[in-house]
């Protein structure tokens, strides 16, 4: 199960935010004949280029989040986006 967004930190806007899915497979070229593909995984993940404003406090919980939860960022996580998405 992945993390969840903490609750006591604000979402982040949807104002000028983008997304990028993430590739479900893998592409292998063969020495001969067709590329071979197989599926990597069954959740589609996105990266999302976001910023906060944070209080002192608020960045305390984030680092602890950030280095506990995330394993200092090599894990994803589940978050709510600020446009109801």
């Amino acid at each position: 199960m992945l993390p969840c967004w903490p609750k006591t930190l604000s979402c982040p806007l949807a104002n000028g935010y983008g997304f990028a899915p993430q590739n479900t497979f893998r592409r292998t070229q063969m020495d001969s004949g067709a590329a071979r593909q197989r599926r990597t995984s069954l959740r589609n993940g996105k990266v999302i280029n976001v910023s906060w404003l944070f209080s002192q406090e608020q960045l305390s919980v984030f680092e602890s989040f950030f280095l506990h939860e995330l394993f200092s960022g090599a894990a994803w996580f589940l978050s709510p986006l600020g446009n109801g998405h």
